[in-house]
């Protein structure tokens, strides 16, 4: 009976080896074993996965942040040159006059 026992133990390890996962590796764990093994290898693999995804998404909202900051700031600046424009032709028309009137009373 123990020599049945031993061998049909001996036949289920090599069944293993030669099917299914237990045939990836080629080491005394049984199927098993190797299936818990790659269960935490992925579980570890998603956790990286989603803590890179979750920095890259912080990453997006904060560059969006700049980026809104940055196209404010540009249409501040924007508004303040066309003002400064208009300041500037105004004055220069206003000098063009003057200059006008100094003539015409030179004269």
């Amino acid at each position: 009976m123990s020599l049945e026992l031993k061998i049909l133990k001996e036949k289920v390890i090599e069944d293993e080896k030669n099917s299914g996962i237990g045939s990836i590796y080629d080491d005394e764990r049984n199927m098993h074993l190797h299936i818990h093994l790659l269960k935490t290898k992925y579980q570890k693999m998603r956790r990286d996965y989603d803590k890179e995804l979750e920095e890259l998404r912080k990453r997006q909202l904060h560059v969006q942040n700049e980026q809104h900051q940055l196209d404010a700031q540009l249409s501040a600046i924007g508004k303040q040159i066309t003002y400064i424009e208009n300041l500037i032709a105004l004055f220069r028309k206003k000098e063009k006059s003057e200059k006008a009137k100094l003539e015409t009373e030179v004269k």
